[in-house]
């Protein structure tokens, strides 16, 4: 008999396999498209009241305004009105380190709405990758 263990090299190989998958899923998910077109914005909040922030961040997230609300009535209770939200799309993937990249609306409570992309690190060892939808109360900006 040789000295290597047929059993042993495959287990050796199956984690580059699992590396492999999870980077072609992670190229998958950073070159699939938003889901609105350039240039287009979402429909205009009509006012930055926390109940119509409660319906817009419900509806936008796919979440019970019940559930929205609690979460809200927090919020708004500690800082207030916001002075503008962002609702937006974001992706991730890791391989040991990740990557996030991200992209969406920034609207004023004047009623004025700007493209925003975002783009870091995220925190921890991992591999897979994820998307997600983001629905965030700003504070504190400057028109």
């Amino acid at each position: 008999m040789s000295g290597t263990n047929p059993i042993r090299s495959h287990k050796s190989s199956f984690p580059r396999l699992r590396q492999l998958f999870a980077l072609l899923i992670c190229g998958f998910l950073l070159s699939a498209p938003a889901g609105h077109a350039q240039g287009q914005f979402p429909p205009k909040v009509e006012d930055f009241s926390e109940s119509t922030l409660v319906i817009s961040a419900a509806k936008y997230l796919g979440t019970t305004a019940e559930s929205m609300a609690e979460i809200m009535d927090n919020v708004f209770s500690q800082y207030g009105i916001p002075d503008a939200i962002i609702r937006g799309e974001e992706v991730s993937a890791a391989v040991v380190f990740g990557l996030r990249y991200g992209r969406g609306t920034l609207e004023m409570r004047s009623g004025a709405q700007h493209p925003i992309y975002w783009r870091g690190p995220s925190a921890g060892v991992d591999t897979g990758g994820n998307a997600a939808k983001s629905f965030t109360l700003v504070y504190g900006i400057q028109n």
